[in-house]
Order: C-alpha cells, then sequence, then structure tokens
C-alpha cells in the first residue's frame, strides 16, 4: 500500500495560479478588444451625431473641438476602466469557475484550486493526501485544456458587427453625398481651421490683393455655384471684433440656370487691417485677411509751370510733361505732391549739371497751397505745396514723409530743361528774291516774321542802284507772327529800263535781357520795258497770256451790256410810274452805264497798244482798237442821255428808248465779234497747242538720235575705247528712248484732252494712231539695243542699231508733222480769214519762238542732256510749259486769264504774274493789300507749314542761310 504524502507548498510542484495564467491572458485580450471596439463604436456614433447636429444646426467651434479631442480618449478611458474593474473582480476561481463550465468537468478544477488555496489544517495525513491527489488530477486536467476553447474570439463578433456596420453607412453615405461628408469631416476633424458650414451654396471669395496701400480702395469679388442666391452680403471684421456688413452687387450668371453667379462689393478707405468673408443665409465663404501697408506711397504729382510775363505763354497746370519741365530761366515751378497718407512734408531734390545739389521742402499749408486751391486757406493733410524759379538745367527727385516719420519707398524723378530765347526770323515772301517789273505799276510786299516769343520792332530796307538804303519802320503789334504788306509804288519814281531796286526786312524781338535782331535776304527788283515783260510772259505762260486780254476785254463788254439792260429796265419803270424815286434810280443806272462803257473803252485801247510780236495778236489788236472807238463813243452817247441834275431827270423818249435799245444791240454785237474771232479762237489754240508742241519735241528727238548715231560711227573696235566717252554716250541714248517713251505718253494724255468737237475729232485720231505706230515700231528697242552695244563694247552692232532707230523715227515725221500741221490747220480755220476774221499767218511760229521752242535750237546741252532751247523734264521728257526761269517773279500790267483786274496783285492762274495796272500812285506809306494768294514764292511756302512747326522751320532756313552766305 502506497504512503500519501502530505501536500506541501514548498515542493517543486507548478501552482494553479501559474497553470490559470494562460487563460487569464487569453480572456484580458478579448475583454480589451471587445471594450476597444464599442469605445470605437461609440465614438464614431458620438462623431456622426456632432456632425449631423452641425449639418442641421451649425455647432460653434468650441463645440466640435470637444467633441472631436475629447470623445476619444474619454471613450477610451471608460474602457480601460471597465477592463481594469472586470480584471480586479475576475481572479482565478472565477477562471476555474469559467474552465469548467465551458469543459463540463463538474466542478472539478475550481474544487482543486480551492483546495490549493485553502490553509492546510491539522488534519490526518490520509485527508491530506486525498486533498494533495485532488489538487494533482485538477492541475493535470487545467493544463490539458485550451484557452482558446474556452475564452473564444466569437465573442468579438457583436462589437465588430456594430463598429463594421456603422464604417460601412458612413462610407455610403460619403459616397453618395461626398461634398457634405468631406465638409462635415473637416469641420469635426479640424473645428480651428476656417471651413463653412455645409449648406448646399459654395461661395469663393477673391481679393486682387492680400495688401494694400493705407486709405487704397480694395475690389472684392465672389463667386457663388451651388443654388440660386438672391442676394449676398459681405462682412468685414476689425480685429477688435467688430463687423460692418455691405449689400453686394451682382455682376453676372455664369450659368443659365442661375445657379452660378458673380457678386462684388468695394471697400473705400481702407486703413486698418480686415478680415472679411461673404455670406448668404447660413452660407459664408472662407475668411480672407486683408494686411494694411502703412508707408506711405507717392501719388502722381501735380506742377504748375508759369513762364516768364514778356513770353505771353499760358500757365500749364497738370502731371509733370513726359519729357520733363522745359522752359525759359525764372519760370516758376509749383509743386503739389499727394499721398495715401497723412504728410508732414516733400521734398525736391535738385542736382544740377554743375554738380551742385539743392533741396526744396514743401509744407502742407502755405501760400502756394493757398493758389492751388482756389483761395482755400486750409490744405489737405495728405497734400504739401511749393514753388522755385527755374535758374539751372538738372535733374528732381519727388519723395513725401508721413506724419509718422515715414519716407515713402518711392520716388519720381525728371529732368530740368532750359530752353534759349532764339534769334528771329523774317523774310520777304512777295516780291520773290529776284523779280521783274514794267516801271509804271505798284508792287505789294509782303514781310513775314517770327519769334519764339513776341516781335517788338520790324523795318523795312530799300535802295535804288546800290544807293544807301533808307529805313521805314512797319507796325508790329509785338506777337510771335508779324505779317505786314505795304505798296511799293514804282511809278513815283521816274524808273526807267534798267534801274534796280534792292529791299530788305530787319526784325527784333522782345528779350528783355537784351532784343536779338535778325535781316532777310535782299530782294531785287530789276526794271524791264513792257516788251520785254510780254516776251518774259508768253515765254512762261504761252497762249494763255496771249488771250487774257482779249478774255477780259469780253468781260468789260459783258459788264457794260449788263448795265445796258439795267438802264432799260430802270427806263421803263420810270417811263410807267413817273415817281422821283423811278427817275433817280434811271439817273443812277445811266451813270452806272456810263462808267462801265468808260472803263471797258480804257481796258480795250489800253489792250490795243500792247500787241505782242505775233501776227495773230498785230491782227487782234487792231480790231481791239476799232471797238474800244465804238464804245468810247457809245459812252459819250450815255453820257448826253444823263441830265445833270437828278432831280430834273425826264423820262426817256422813246426814241431815246431805241436809240439805248440799238446802243445794247450794238455792245451784244461787238462781244460776240469779239467771243468768235478773237476769244473762242484762242481758246481752241490753247487746246491744240500741246499736240503742236509734241510735234516740235518729236522733230527734235529725231534730230538728236540721227546726231548720236553719226557720233558712234566714228567709234573703232580696233582702238582702245575711252571709257568715259562711251558711259556719256550709252547715257545719251538712254535719256533719248526715255524722252520718246515719256513724249509718246504726253500725246495720248494731250488727245485725250482735247473737247468733244466734232473739228478736232480727226486731230485726236491722228495723233492716236501715231502714238500706236511708234509703239509698234522697232524705234525703242533698236535703242535699247544700242545701249546694250555700248556696254558690251560692240560698237558696229550699236551703231548700226542706233541707225535703224533713227530712220524708223525719220518715217514717221512725215506723219508727226501730219498732226501738227492738222491742228494748225484747225486753228486756221477758227480763225476763217475769209470771213474777215484774223489771219494766223506765222503766229504758231511766233508762239513757239517766244516760248523758247525754235527748231534746232541746239543738239546737246551741256552735260550731255538733249535739249532745243527748252527745258528737259522729269523722267527724260520735256518741260511742256513754262519753260523760262519761272522762280523769277513778274509784275506788270498783263490781265489774268481767269480773273479780273487787280491792283497788284499774283495768282495761282497766272503763276507769279502780277495783275497791275497804272494809276494815281499811293503816297508810298503802308497800307492794305487785297488778301488774294500771294506770290508762289512766298505766301503759299508759308501756308503749307503747320503753325507750330512754323519757328523751327524758319530757324532752319535762317541758319541754312546764313551757312551758305558764309
Amino acid at each position: 500500500m502506497s504512503s500519501i504524502d502530505t501536500p506541501n507548498p514548498s515542493t517543486g510542484r507548478t501552482s494553479f495560479s501559474s497553470v490559470l495564467r494562460p487563460f487569464r491572458r487569453r480572456w484580458l485580450l478579448l475583454a480589451s478588444t471587445r471594450m476597444l471596439l464599442w469605445s470605437l463604436a461609440a465614438v464614431v456614433v458620438i462623431w456622426l451625431t456632432a456632425m449631423w447636429i452641425d449639418l442641421v444646426w451649425a455647432l460653434p467651434d468650441e463645440v466640435r473641438w470637444w467633441v472631436s479631442r475629447i470623445a476619444p480618449p474619454a471613450a477610451l478611458t471608460i474602457a480601460a476602466a471597465l477592463v481594469v474593474t472586470r480584471l480586479v473582480c475576475h481572479n482565478d476561481e472565477t477562471i476555474a469557475e469559467q474552465i469548467d463550465q465551458a469543459k463540463g468537468t463538474g466542478g472539478e478544477i475550481r474544487a482543486g484550486l480551492q483546495l490549493e488555496s485553502r490553509p492546510q489544517p491539522r488534519q490526518s495525513v490520509l485527508t491530506l493526501g486525498l486533498a494533495s491527489l485532488a489538487i494533482d488530477r485538477s492541475r493535470q486536467l487545467a493544463g490539458s485544456i485550451s484557452a482558446g476553447d474556452v475564452f473564444r474570439s466569437e465573442t468579438l463578433r457583436r462589437p465588430s458587427i456594430v463598429l463594421s456596420s456603422i464604417l460601412g453607412a458612413v462610407i455610403l453615405v460619403a459616397m453618395i453625398v461626398p461634398g457634405i461628408a468631406k465638409n462635415q469631416v473637416q469641420r469635426l476633424l479640424s473645428p480651428t481651421s476656417d471651413v463653412p458650414p455645409y449648406t448646399g451654396v459654395l461661395i469663393e471669395l477673391q481679393l486682387e490683393q492680400d495688401s494694400v496701400l493705407y486709405g487704397d480702395d480694395v475690389l472684392i469679388r465672389v463667386t457663388s455655384s451651388g443654388a440660386r442666391v438672391d442676394r449676398m452680403q459681405l462682412v468685414t471684421r476689425t480685429r477688435p471684433g467688430d463687423e460692418n456688413v455691405l449689400p453686394m452687387l451682382p455682376a453676372a450668371d455664369a450659368s443659365d440656370d442661375g445657379s452660378e453667379s458673380q457678386w462684388q462689393a468695394m471697400l473705400s478707405n481702407v486703413t486698418e487691417p480686415l478680415t472679411v468673408y461673404a455670406r448668404t443665409g447660413r452660407s459664408r465663404s472662407r475668411y480672407h485677411e486683408l494686411s494694411v501697408t502703412m508707408t506711405p506711397q507717392l501719388l502722381p504729382p501735380t506742377v504748375r509751370i508759369t513762364p516768364p510775363a514778356y513770353t505771353r505763354d499760358a500757365t500749364y497746370e497738370g502731371p509733370i510733361p513726359e519729357y520733363g519741365i522745359k522752359s525759359l530761366a525764372g519760370t516758376e515751378v509749383a509743386w503739389r505732391l499727394s499721398s495715401n497718407r497723412p504728410l508732414a512734408t516733400g521734398t525736391v531734390e535738385l542736382k544740377y549739371r554743375d554738380g551742385t545739389t539743392e533741396s526744396l521742402r514743401l509744407q502742407p499749408e502755405s501760400d502756394v497751397a493757398r493758389s492751388f486751391l482756389s483761395g482755400q486757406l486750409d490744405a489737405e493733410s495728405s497734400t504739401v505745396y511749393g514753388s522755385m524759379p527755374l535758374v539751372r538745367p538738372g535733374q528732381f527727385t519727388l519723395s513725401v514723409t508721413d506724419v509718422d516719420g515715414i519716407t515713402s519707398r518711392e520716388t519720381i524723378s525728371g529732368n530740368i530743361t532750359l530752353h534759349q530765347d532764339q534769334r528771329p526770323v523774317v523774310r520777304i515772301t512777295s516780291p520773290r528774291p529776284v523779280s521783274l517789273a514794267i516801271p509804271e505799276i505798284r508792287i505789294p510786299v509782303t514781310i513775314e516774321g517770327a519769334d519764339d516769343y513776341g516781335i517788338s520792332r520790324l523795318s523795312l530796307y530799300r535802295s535804288l542802284n546800290g544807293s544807301p538804303a533808307s529805313k521805314m519802320d512797319l507796325e508790329s503789334d509785338g506777337t510771335r507772327q508779324q505779317l505786314a504788306r505795304w505798296n511799293l509804288p514804282l511809278g513815283r519814281y521816274g524808273l526807267t529800263p534798267g534801274d534796280e531796286i534792292q529791299l530788305f526786312a530787319r526784325i527784333e524781338d522782345n528779350d528783355p535781357a537784351g532784343a536779338k535782331g535778325a535781316e532777310s535776304p535782299v530782294t531785287i527788283v530789276r526794271i524791264i520795258s513792257r516788251q520785254e515783260f510780254d516776251q518774259l510772259n508768253l515765254r512762261r505762260q504761252g497762249i494763255e497770256s496771249l488771250q487774257a486780254k482779249y478774255a477780259a476785254s469780253q468781260r468789260h463788254l459783258e459788264q457794260l451790256a449788263e448795265a445796258l439792260r439795267a438802264v432799260d429796265e430802270a427806263a421803263k419803270a420810270a417811263a410807267e410810274s413817273g415817281t422821283p424815286a423811278a427817275q433817280q434810280a434811271l439817273h443812277e443806272k445811266l451813270a452806272a452805264a456810263e462808267q462801265a462803257a468808260q472803263a471797258a473803252a480804257e481796258a480795250m485801247e489800253k489792250f490795243s497798244h500792247e500787241a505782242m510780236p505775233i501776227d495773230v495778236d498785230r491782227e487782234l489788236t487792231k480790231r481791239l482798237a476799232e471797238q474800244a472807238k465804238q464804245i468810247q463813243n457809245l459812252s459819250e452817247q450815255l453820257a448826253s442821255l444823263k441830265a445833270d441834275d437828278p432831280n430834273s431827270q425826264q423820262p426817256l423818249s422813246k426814241q431815246q428808248q431805241e436809240h439805248l435799245r440799238k446802243m445794247a444791240e450794238q455792245v451784244a454785237s461787238e462781244r460776240n465779234e469779239l467771243q468768235q474771232n478773237a476769244v473762242q479762237p484762242l481758246e481752241q489754240l490753247q487746246q491744240v497747242m500741246p499736240l503742236i508742241v509734241d510735234q516740235r519735241r518729236f522733230e527734235q528727238i529725231v534730230r538728236q538720235q540721227r546726231d548720236l548715231e553719226r557720233r558712234l560711227n566714228s567709234l573703232n573696235t580696233a582702238e582702245e575705247p575711252d571709257q568715259r566717252r562711251i558711259a556719256e554716250l550709252e547715257s545719251q541714248q538712254q535719256q533719248l528712248r526715255q524722252a520718246l517713251d515719256q513724249l509718246l505718253d504726253d500725246i495720248e494724255t494731250h488727245a485725250r484732252a482735247l473737247p468733244d468737237q466734232p473739228d478736232l475729232e480727226k486731230l485726236r485720231q491722228t495723233a492716236q494712231e501715231f502714238v500706236e505706230a511708234v509703239r509698234e515700231s522697232a524705234a525703242e528697242s533698236k535703242m535699247m539695243s544700242a545701249q546694250t552695244g555700248l556696254l558690251n563694247s560692240e560698237f558696229d552692232a550699236a551703231h548700226d542699231d542706233a541707225k535703224t532707230a533713227a530712220d524708223i523715227l525719220e518715217s514717221f515725221l512725215g506723219q508727226c508733222q501730219g498732226m501738227g500741221n492738222q491742228a494748225c490747220e484747225n486753228c486756221k480755220m477758227s480763225f476763217n480769214p475769209g470771213s474777215g476774221g484774223a489771219n494766223l499767218g506765222n503766229s504758231i511760229e511766233q508762239i513757239l519762238e517766244l516760248m523758247g521752242m525754235k527748231p534746232g535750237a541746239s543738239g546737246m546741252r551741256p552735260g550731255g542732256q538733249p535739249g532745243m532751247g527748252f527745258g528737259w523734264g522729269a523722267g527724260g521728257g520735256y518741260s511742256q510749259r513754262h519753260p523760262g526761269p519761272n522762280n523769277v517773279g513778274m509784275y506788270g500790267a498783263m490781265p489774268s486769264p481767269v480773273q479780273s483786274n487787280s491792283q497788284g496783285r499774283g495768282d495761282r492762274t497766272s503763276n507769279g504774274v502780277a495783275s497791275v495796272h497804272t494809276g494815281s500812285p499811293g503816297d508810298g506809306q503802308p497800307d492794305a493789300v487785297d488778301a488774294a494768294p500771294v506770290d508762289a514764292g512766298g505766301g503759299q511756302a508759308q501756308q503749307a507749314v503747320p503753325g507750330k512747326y512754323r519757328d523751327k522751320v524758319s530757324e532752319y532756313f535762317r541758319q541754312l542761310a546764313e551757312q551758305l552766305g558764309e
């Protein structure tokens, strides 16, 4: 029989606590996990509840902070406390009991644990042995059981399902409404950040800039989307917490349904930092911080520039000119500097070109401030003023300092430029620098002076044949532009052809530091005879000068006819009424008719003594003299009808009225005769004269081409060629070819310009046929080949081509002469010699000779240019009209072909020919001259220069004239 040992704790057996330790750890793990899952579920539920409440009623930031920051640790703390509490209450006996229940051991493990932990009483050895066996049995049984079989993980299923369900619901909601979910999560997890509550309306606020200068305005734009918004408010909050609400104005709708719209508002005069946001109902935008820069800003300054009084310039007030301040020394400059901040002072730093510096202090209140503010006593605190005179050129720099002593970061700089009072300029615009005049006329003298600021004196100097010049002061009003006119009475001086008058003008400005003067170039007026004047005038104007006096005579006759018609009407009225007023009117009409007849007779008599050395003019002036006598007789008859006393004037008898009608018929007959036998034929001659000139030009080109061909024959290919001569010959051939091409163009132009008259149609047709024939010929191509041969040193070929071109051109001489002769025949037919009209005779040849177009004058002009006594035109062509020196002024008694007679006046039509008639000369003092177009050498050029550039142009020409004079 074996012995039963008494249990002894000191032996090496494992205690029941060591056996139950894995069960305890398993239970603790499952209990902690279960509590953690429930805690997380509780936290999520709390958060969801808070987010839902915040979605319905926006929770304050503090509540959301407590929910997001305190709820999680509080739930974990409660769970941990519960675990610890259960852990304290959950001892080995409880674990043994749970094991017995799980495995159905009938309490055996719990009994063994109790036996082991119970104190050992003093009992028998048998009892103790049996207790030891029971304990060992229980220990072995507990060791054979797994902790996972007792404490299963299924206990975590429920909290896991609950937590997963909550999270799944959250994820599903986030997928359905991600905007709401994201917004609420941000508001809950970041309670201190600026996350607006979700309302379905998204408001985005935009600032042009986050920082503004003190006192500036800020434009704020807001865009709302998500739902239609009817109104929007802008809220500004200062740092102390004061809020100001402003309504915003709608700008535009960005969507058709109005779900997206734009708003704007202007914050004026921002002087402190602000927090701004936009709101509508419960919706608002994020907060935006708007800071303010306190440094003063220098705003665009205002300057007032007052020139010296003698300049008569207006005062300028406005922004600084783009190129700085430019004026005379002594100009007063007043400054006005403004800022966005209250200012204490302003500074104008001056740095002169000589290296010296100077500083001008500007103050808020001063005499300058009162003048700027139109007499107000108090100046603005944000504006400073000051003034200074301009003394030296240099640079200026502007800055301001506010009341806190802070100086503006930016500055404004510019240049100071001092102008010099320039010398004046003066010139005589009429007569021209070189002029020709007959002895008995009055020449208009026009003097133009200019100065940059004012003219104080204007004088005219004149001398005769080199005698000492006499001075005559002209009236001056002190302005910058002076125009003085004076008539030079040549008839008073007893001049003869060959005398020479010299004129020049002097001008002085109004510079208070000392007047500066200038003198014009000398104008020379040479006296010529009537015959020389007629020849020069015909050379310049051609047939127009021949036609002018007959057109003027016709105008006198028209005026006389009109006066006679007025007398006839007045006579009828006087005979019917018999009133004194009618008799007075008749007397006046008779006096006017007598005066018109006397003027016509004198003019026609004068024209009859001015016959040119032309056959047709000699013939027509005889008829003009006869008509002058008849008109003179008519004037005497009109005088006999007029009583000396208007009150005693009796009505005209029937015999007198019949005589008056006969006089009117006589005047009409004389006018028609003059029109048919002189005016119309000369007009037709003027129309066909260009083609006659073209014939002479073609003849000269043919002669020059033949002459060139003969000189080309002297070139020898065997000898060393003279390259300079070859170049000259090639240039002459090119000029002839260009002249021919220009001539053909002119013939076409002149032919098209002929009036549509049956007797001129044949002339037009022959001229056009001539041009087509010459162009279709090989003349121009042969002339080009001759040029090419000369360039390639193929002299024989060049000569042959030049000869062929000359032969071709000579073959057209007959046709060309036919064209010109046809024109001449047309003229002769117009003059109608068989009907008693004037005989043309050699008039055309005489006119061409006087125009400088005498055939065969020369073969080649100096310098290698072709010529035949008239000018070589642009592009190689001949100058058709006015070949003479057109820069020479001409003054004589030649009537204008368009305008009636005038006293001492030139016009564009007459090309500088003054229409002056002899008469009683004036007293030589300055007087008014008719304001007609001045001679082309003078006034027209002045009018073409804009006023603001005229001074500079005049100064330029004055300096140029001085340099040329030197």
